[in-house]
């Protein structure tokens, strides 16, 4: 009898030894103590869940845009675009070598300095057949080889998807396509006033937020490619 609750007495010693070894070793690799997190009073229940619920019930694509501030304009997650080969693009584009190039240009965002983030090139293309029944219109954005952003991902009924504006007169000229990605709403531009002293001329694309006033520019680091000819056919007009 005296053998057996020796040896119990044993075996919770031995039990206690292995809990307190194992609970050094998780506290080694949790670090201190001291920086743990506080244990949870129930004070800040309220805050945490409004926050979390904040979060979780945005879209995605509002969640990537105020992670990433910087470039907005590939967040969207209608119209993920596959991989194409740098060699199968018109120089400066990501427009193929069979398709027409309507815009395009390598970017830099306006007002920011140049940052270790690498430019981008946007690229509106279209099919050589482009009219209003026949082709297919489509909006890039990306690199060579790494297109970010194509939309729209199908090339059927395209026409309907875009809006065009062009208002000229005497030093004025002011291009416009306009389309909607996710309810974000991008806006290519091309515009020169020669009235203004000095003269202003800005090409790029702006994208505008659900439910922001602001709009973020990017503006073209240089002269854009760009031939509109067949959009005042093929396109609806904006008023």
């Amino acid at each position: 009898m005296r053998f057996w609750r020796f040896l119990s007495l044993f075996s919770l010693i031995t039990v206690a030894m292995v809990s307190s070894s194992s609970g050094s070793r998780s506290s080694d690799l949790l670090g201190p103590r001291a920086a743990r997190p506080p244990a949870y009073d129930g004070s800040n229940y309220q805050e945490l869940t409004l926050t979390y619920r904040a979060r979780a019930g945005r879209p995605r694509s509002q969640q990537l845009l105020d992670r990433s501030a910087t470039d907005p304009i590939s967040e969207s997650t209608q119209s993920r675009a596959r991989p194409t080969s740098a060699g199968t693009l018109q120089p400066n584009s990501l427009c193929a070598k069979a398709e027409r190039i309507v815009f395009s240009c390598l970017t830099k965002r306006s007002g920011v300095r140049s940052t270790g983030v690498s430019s981008k090139i946007v690229s509106p293309c279209a099919s050589r057949d482009l009219d209003k029944e026949r082709g297919y219109l489509q909006y890039r954005y990306g690199l060579p080889g790494k297109v970010e952003l194509e939309f729209p991902s199908s090339r059927t009924g395209t026409q309907q998807m875009f809006q065009y504006t062009h208002y000229m007169r005497y030093q004025v000229d002011l291009t416009e396509i306009n389309f909607t990605i996710d309810g974000y709403q991008y806006q290519i531009f091309d515009d020169y006033n020669g009235e203004e002293k000095p003269r202003i001329s800005t090409e790029g694309v702006s994208v505008t937020a659900p439910g922001k006033p602001r709009e973020v520019s990017f503006v073209c680091r240089s002269k854009a490619k760009a031939d509109y000819s067949m959009l005042d056919e093929v396109l609806t007009r904006e008023q």
